[in-house]
């Protein structure tokens, strides 16, 4: 995820995101600020493999990222765990409490 937030700080505008409900919208700061938060959050915490399907169940927010429009990652916060998978395959998953995805979910800035 490091390597993504580098790559939107140096080429912001070949990024977009597509939210579940399939609308794609540039990534502007906000969005960059809010995914630098979701960074932060997992820092340390970050597993291989598959997630728990707490982390991709039907409530999870769902956000794919895209660099010159096509997929590049996708991340999902749910209840309480975090996942992240790239286009190329590579998946990883954070545990988090509640008490941090439930906020983390609910300071997604919305599209524009």
């Amino acid at each position: 995820m490091a390597t993504l937030l580098r790559s939107l700080a140096t080429a912001d505008a070949r990024w977009t995101r597509v939210g579940a409900d399939g609308t794609e919208s540039a990534i502007d700061t906000s969005f960059a600020d809010w995914l630098a938060g979701v960074d932060a959050a997992v820092v340390g915490r970050w597993q291989r493999g598959s997630p728990p399907s707490s982390a991709t169940g039907r409530s999870a927010l769902m956000i794919e990222l895209r660099r010159d429009g096509r997929p590049a990652a996708t991340l999902q916060i749910g209840n309480d765990a975090v996942a992240w998978r790239e286009a190329g395959g590579r998946a990883a998953f954070a545990p988090l409490g509640a008490g941090v995805a439930g906020p983390l979910r609910a300071s997604l800035p919305p599209s524009r």
